[in-house]
């Protein structure tokens, strides 16, 4: 049996499809044409500044831009506004910061999952320098965590250094309980529970939420160490090269107030 053929040469069955060959033609144009506008748009859009709750592609350069702009990192970040985030993961971002790097605020963060700062606060590839341990501890046992933060001042100069604490912190639930039950936690855990034990002694005999308490307590504790590290961290201090701020994060909203360096 012949095909029957319409008369633009079209097939029964290309008809029934509802497609002839300058249909095809014109709709691979009009596909090739909005993938190229949607990727010029793109492009376009990754290039502008934006204004997401005073958020700006614009590197801070002192403690108190980096500071607002940590601020409006998380604003974008409870609004869930993550597209401010993505811009700074793209492999353009990465090839670009290849080669050296400089970002505008240090962040010594418990090691907790649920707190990974660079979402917390809409940062992309090379914008924090994070530190991370448990409790979120400055001591002289955990020399790896002061190290790292005087690296960052005396060879990156970053202006600004954030000690991020969050609620229901695992290592300051184990320091009170090692307080309570007169009991070191074994191994290298006993070396975080010291490092907080002086602010659960120093909260004993409160009537409000122990755990919430101590949290905010150890953030400005170890803000207050940071203070006294007279090698690097001080001078810079004092020198206003360097601001020590403190912060709290809490798990359900996902806000970040500050505590400490306000």
């Amino acid at each position: 049996m012949s095909t029957i053929q319409n008369p633009d040469g079209q097939s029964a069955s290309q008809r029934s499809l509802g497609i002839s060959r300058r249909q095809t033609i014109f709709g691979l144009g009009v596909a090739t044409g909005a993938a190229s506008v949607a990727g010029l748009a793109a492009w376009w859009s990754a290039r502008q500044p934006m204004n997401h709750h005073g958020f700006s592609l614009i590197t801070p350069n002192t403690a108190d831009e980096s500071l607002l702009r940590l601020r409006a990192g998380n604003a974008c970040y409870l609004a869930e506004h993550f597209d401010v985030g993505n811009r700074g993961r793209t492999a353009a971002r990465r090839a670009e910061i290849a080669p050296a790097q400089h970002p505008y605020a240090i962040v010594l963060a418990c090691a907790d999952s649920r707190v990974p700062p660079e979402v917390i606060f809409s940062a992309g590839l090379g914008d924090l320098f994070v530190v991370r341990v448990a409790g979120n501890i400055v001591d002289p046992k955990c020399l790896g965590v002061l190290g790292s933060i005087e690296y960052a001042i005396k060879e990156l100069k970053i202006p600004l250094i954030l000690v991020l604490g969050h609620e229901r912190c695992g290592a300051v639930k184990a320091a009170i309980h090692a307080v309570q039950d007169g009991n070191r936690p074994p191994g290298a855990i006993s070396v975080l529970t010291d490092a907080i034990r002086p602010v659960v002694e120093s909260a004993a005999g409160q009537t409000s939420d122990l755990l919430q308490n101590v949290v905010a307590a150890n953030v400005q504790n170890q803000v207050g160490n940071l203070l006294q590290s007279q090698a690097i961290v001080a001078p810079a201090v004092a020198a206003k090269q360097v601001r020590v701020a403190g912060g709290v994060y809490e798990l359900e909203t996902g806000l970040v107030h500050l505590v400490s360096g306000k």
